[in-house]
């Protein structure tokens, strides 16, 4: 197994929600939001959900969406906040419609490995695919810009 990088969250908010002149949004003001969930598991975001219920909390899932970008969309009006990984800010939310807002410390970043079967370890053709999942992993987290 590889790490391939790390990634932060962040929190994305209309910018007429009560919270978008905050930098940062503290626990308590977190869980007494209203959110916007990416199902990608069973209805929850693990990287997140499971974070918090290690602390025995839950935030409040108004809205479970299936995608990234649907969630995005069901901010704008709303006083809904949608957590996502940052390395998405760029490509997918207006910064004139939306605020970037650093999550509470208790949700934690979101690793990337990649994995495989011990069999296919010496295989050139398994190595070429890793170097280039590797390489395009490294590409992508060096060109971003997080907010």
């Amino acid at each position: 197994m590889a790490r391939l990088f790390s990634e932060r969250f962040v929190c994305v908010v209309d910018r007429a929600h009560p919270l978008a002149d905050h930098s940062a949004l503290d626990l308590d003001a977190y869980l007494r939001c209203h959110h916007v969930v990416v199902d990608i598991v069973d209805g929850a975001q693990p990287a997140v959900d499971l974070a918090l219920g290690a602390l025995g909390l839950a935030r409040r899932a108004d809205l479970v969406v299936p995608f990234h970008a649907a969630g995005l969309q069901a901010v704008v009006g709303t006083d809904l906040v949608m957590t996502m990984p940052a390395l998405l800010v760029d490509a997918c939310v207006d910064r004139t419609a939306m605020r970037v807002l650093d999550p509470p410390n208790e949700v934690k970043t979101l690793n990337y490995s990649m994995a495989w079967h011990p069999l296919v370890q010496d295989d050139v053709r398994h190595g070429w695919l890793r170097d280039t999942v590797t390489d395009a992993a490294a590409e992508l987290v060096s060109g971003a810009r997080i907010p």
